[in-house]
């Protein structure tokens, strides 16, 4: 009966089914994390709070730093020197269009701040900095609520190339 019992308080059903023990109803489960007051309203109880929380609320981005940017340039086999920002004026500002089905947006030097950047991640915007090579090698790293983005693009004259998802070459034009 020990057994029984604490497989029920552990709340592990499959376990209880397999023992041949009911597992516990709704009404009375541990995992029922709902309380009623003394009004008779229904609330949560905090560990349920803290998820709802993170899910109703946007968590604030905290954008990467040059160091950041730095360490990601690392893990490139590209010879120095690297550009934080365009190398000539010009060169990378404004909105990138993907070709494919997609077309995904990126962006360069946002607000006309040289060396940020701008991507679509899931429908949300992430922010963060860029770095060119010297044969046209860009490195990115961005940031959308707790999750980091980086990717990579060649520039080639008027468009960019380089690797989108599952895609491993993708084209984008400059919006005019």
């Amino acid at each position: 009966m020990k057994m029984r019992a604490l497989i029920l308080a552990g709340g592990v059903g499959l376990v209880a089914a397999i023992c041949g023990c009911s597992p516990p109803s709704p009404a009375n489960s541990v995992a029922n994390n709902t309380q009623t007051q003394s009004s008779g309203e229904r609330t949560r109880d905090s560990s349920e709070q803290g998820s709802a929380v993170a899910e109703d609320s946007a968590i604030p981005t905290t954008p990467p730093t040059q160091a950041d940017l730095t360490a990601q340039l690392s893990r490139f086999q590209v010879q120095p020197p690297w550009t934080y920002g365009e190398r000539t004026a010009g060169e990378l500002a404004g909105s990138w269009v993907s070709d494919d089905a997609e077309g995904d947006l990126v962006e360069f030097d946002l607000d006309g701040k040289s060396g940020t950047f701008s991507e679509d991640l899931g429908g949300k915007r992430t922010i963060g900095l860029y770095a060119i090579s010297a044969d046209g090698v860009i490195v990115t790293i961005s940031r959308s609520g707790d999750v980091s983005l980086s990717s990579h693009f060649r520039l080639n004259g008027d468009q960019l190339s380089g690797p989108r998802g599952p895609n491993p070459n993708v084209t984008w034009r400059r919006e005019p």
